[in-house]
């Protein structure tokens, strides 16, 4: 990419990165071409060219880039905090952040705050302020968690795996509900057991492990967690999990549902598997034997 000759600065154009770096040498010439006559947006320009500097130029990053981008923001890409992140840059399929959504996210940051330059050292600061906004504040939290499952859903599907809502679950309910647990039950734990018993089938698995090994032999002939599921889940399931985990907090004996309400199906069942199963009691709640 032919550089653009960089032009005279005063105080208050300086920018607070550091000379030398691939950063550096896009945001020297993020006004250049703007000042020759072109139409296009300096802020957008110049979060072009750093997305170019993370991907080499792609048009989206990978798992790698990602890790190595959150890294550099300072996220623990392990934890919740990710989330944050795939939020903010407007992701729609597992492992991708593509240019527009990264463009687009940001810009939208730095529009509402135009003394802020496009940087990496910006990026990082309002990241934090948002993972600590994420951990005090219930509505936004239920924003990051929405826009989760775009995170979790493989390209061109409509639905989650469950061993990848099992995973993000654990994530996103750690630091803010619990962990999903009330005083006296794991409520977490038994949906796990109730899914795992309702949609997971022995057959099934023994032969996702058979036509993995058959594939490639070199691949041990073992079950793994994410075989033999048969079933997946939706985005209103999944939207509809956390409204339900809120409610289980404020009321552990599960007295706040009933038939009527307009629960998923899924969900009703996991009421009535609970009072079964003894969870909870099941006082006030007809169950059949």
């Amino acid at each position: 990419m032919p550089r653009t000759p960089k032009p005279k600065a005063n105080a208050s154009q300086q920018k607070p990165y550091a000379k030398g770096t691939s950063s550096a040498r896009y945001f020297d010439s993020k006004d250049a071409g703007y000042a020759r006559g072109s139409r296009e947006d300096p802020t957008e320009k110049a979060l072009k060219q750093l997305f170019d500097s993370l991907s080499g130029g792609a048009n989206e990053l990978g798992l790698e880039q990602i890790a190595g981008y959150a890294d550099a923001l300072g996220i623990d890409a392990n934890s919740f905090e990710l989330f944050v992140l795939t939020d903010l840059v407007k992701v729609e399929s597992m492992g991708q952040i593509t240019r527009d959504g990264f463009v687009n996210g940001w810009k939208q940051f730095y529009e509402s705050n135009r003394r802020v330059t496009p940087s990496l050292e910006s990026q990082k600061q309002h990241i934090r302020g948002c993972i600590d906004q994420c951990r005090s504040n219930p509505e936004y939290f239920k924003k990051v968690y929405r826009s989760a499952f775009l995170a979790g859903k493989e390209a061109g599907k409509r639905e989650m795996e469950i061993p990848i809502a099992f995973t993000y679950w654990e994530l996103l309910f750690e630091p803010t509900l619990r962990g999903w647990r009330s005083t006296h039950v794991d409520f977490f734990t038994h949906w796990k057991e109730f899914l795992r018993q309702r949609f997971r089938s022995e057959e099934k698995a023994r032969k996702d492990a058979e036509k993995r090994h058959a594939v490639d032999p070199d691949e041990p002939l073992e079950v793994l967690e994410t075989d033999g599921w048969t079933r997946t889940i939706s985005k209103d399931l999944w939207n509809q999990t956390l409204l339900f985990a809120y409610k289980t907090l404020e009321d552990e004996t599960l007295g706040f549902w009933s038939e009527e309400q307009a629960w998923p199906g899924l969900i009703d069942d996991f009421v009535v598997w609970c009072k079964k199963n003894g969870v909870v009691k099941g006082d006030g709640m007809d169950v059949d034997n």
